[in-house]
């Protein structure tokens, strides 16, 4: 999200009270286009991966990394995006992962609504134990932070991940320069988001400009 859009988020959370957030189960689905487009798309669906024992010819999914892999799925979803934009309530998406805000239950419903119609054109699902719709105080996490009204910080799943990184690192034997380098980077991630917390978990300690850290 760009600065203004940030910053209009985290206002609406003093506002809102309603959300919805979700992703999708999959985010690989069959695409109609002319043979020209499949013929140029094919060129990054030929290739093949070694599994240690054979070579394996793949002929379906885009590759890890590929970047047509956001680019398609972004314009794949962009039906969605009119829909949304068309009902006037807050909606943003990053991908596959989007978040809603309303002041009722009964917009927030019209939206749920509008959404598994979009879903349903679009031959995708959204990820079950990945959706919440409900109360914004009962907080909710999106692109690893977590949002809650007055309440915006890092969520405990996104630490945790970082601290088992950590882990396997010093077990791999990297060397403590590597280390420091991945958690600054991280660091800087987390403040990209934030503009600063202190976050303290599992005895790491990280120092920035306020005191807040959230639980997802």
């Amino acid at each position: 999200m760009e600065t203004l859009q940030t910053q209009t988020f985290y206002l609406l959370l003093f506002t809102k009270l309603f959300t919805c957030y979700s992703l999708l189960v999959t985010f690989h689905f069959p695409i109609t286009h002319p043979s020209k487009v499949l013929a140029l798309v094919g060129f990054y669906l030929r290739r093949f991966v070694d599994t240690g024992n054979e070579y394996v010819d793949i002929v379906r999914g885009i590759s890890l990394g590929c970047p047509l892999s956001p680019l398609m799925g972004a314009l794949y979803l962009k039906p969605l995006d009119d829909r949304m934009a068309a009902l006037g309530c807050f909606y943003v998406r990053f991908m596959d992962d989007w978040v809603v805000l309303a002041e009722t239950r009964w917009k927030l419903r019209k939206a749920v609504k509008a959404i598994n119609e979009e879903l349903a054109a679009l031959r995708v699902e959204k990820h079950p134990d990945k959706t919440f719709i409900g109360r914004i105080d009962k907080g909710f996490d999106f692109l690893g932070y977590w949002f809650s009204p007055g309440r915006v910080g890092v969520a405990k799943k996104t630490v945790d991940r970082m601290l088992d990184k950590v882990s396997r690192l010093y077990e791999q034997g990297v060397d403590r320069i590597c280390i420091e380098t991945y958690v600054n980077r991280w660091w800087q991630w987390v403040r990209g988001g934030m503009g600063g917390v202190l976050l303290s978990w599992s005895g790491v300690s990280l120092l920035g400009d306020a005191v807040r850290y959230g639980e997802a």
